[in-house]
């Protein structure tokens, strides 16, 4: 994951933590930082404003101005599509099971998977019947910001990307602790719950959880042909795959295919640091070639 995702998130939880601990003042140091680092920082950051209404924190969009340079530009290059999909059917479900169990198969996901919603179901039962408290502001700004991103995300561009979405994750486990903690018996899920994610991260730390690219480009090397090239079937793995076969002095034949819809490669690929994008689109159309898969699967065509 991109490191600036991780400060983004870090940058969030301060602003919220700060505030929580009646240090607003820090809050808005905080959530000012946070807006200049990543994008989403303004989901979070306008939710939490709004739902504190809080005016100590509106110098952080003094500081948030910095970003409004960059919003056409951005603006402009989204316009050129997304390599990320457009969410369909209950997205909240599938967006809770990455957040609380990853998007890795694993022999106790399932298990962990409905450990957690019974957790979650307490804990939001709980919170409708206490009184409003921080819990209540953790919650929800860990939850509107996904809404709300999945609604612009069916409405116009499709952005919406768990890993985006980083700080939900710990707001909701902050949330979700603080609303079982007054419940007498909640030691005995909580450990229960902290067995199995013992057990899941063990099982995880055993697993591959990238597409196997380097593989593919050895296997590649090991059976091509003086006649053949390499396609990669999506834009986002051409710098990958170009990386690993550099090395095996196959870079000069690699290509990308487009995106469905689209005449060229997003900028965001990264494609103007290896080599001019009309000749990574020239795909000569009378030879056979690899297609290289975004899980690392490749197909020869003759």
């Amino acid at each position: 994951m991109d490191p600036v995702t991780y400060i983004f998130a870090a940058l969030v939880l301060g602003g919220v933590y700060f505030y929580v601990a009646k240090k607003s003042w820090s809050s808005a140091i905080f959530w000012a930082l946070s807006l200049v680092t990543h994008n989403f920082a303004w989901l979070y950051f306008l939710t939490f404003l709004v739902l504190t209404r809080e005016k100590k924190l509106l110098p952080a969009l003094a500081a948030g101005l910095a970003w409004v340079p960059w919003l056409w530009r951005q603006t402009d290059s989204l316009n050129q599509g997304m390599w990320i999909e457009r969410q369909h059917g209950w997205f909240v479900f599938k967006t809770l099971k990455i957040f609380f169990t990853g998007d890795v198969a694993y022999p106790v996901q399932n298990l962990f998977w409905l450990a957690a919603i019974v957790l979650l179901i307490i804990s939001v039962y709980r919170l409708v019947k206490t009184k409003p408290a921080p819990r209540n502001l953790i919650l929800l700004t860990a939850l509107i910001p996904p809404t709300a991103i999945y609604l612009e995300s069916y409405l116009w561009v499709p952005l919406y990307l768990e890993r985006y979405l980083l700080p939900s994750v710990p707001l909701l486990i902050i949330g979700l602790g603080l609303s079982l903690k007054p419940w007498r018996w909640s030691k005995y899920p909580a450990i229960a719950y902290l067995v199995l994610a013992l057990v899941a991260i063990g099982q995880i730390s055993g697993l591959e959880t990238k597409p196997a690219m380097k593989l593919a480009a050895t296997d590649i090397a090991q059976q091509i042909r003086p006649e053949e090239n390499i396609v990669v079937d999506q834009p986002i793995n051409y710098l990958e795959m170009n990386f690993y076969l550099a090395q095996l002095g196959l870079a000069d034949r690699l290509y990308s295919r487009l995106y469905p819809g689209e005449n060229q490669i997003p900028e965001y690929v990264g494609v103007e640091l290896v080599k001019p994008q009309a000749e990574i689109l020239a795909v000569p159309a009378d030879k056979p070639f690899w297609l290289v898969k975004p899980d690392g699967s490749v197909v020869n065509y003759e």
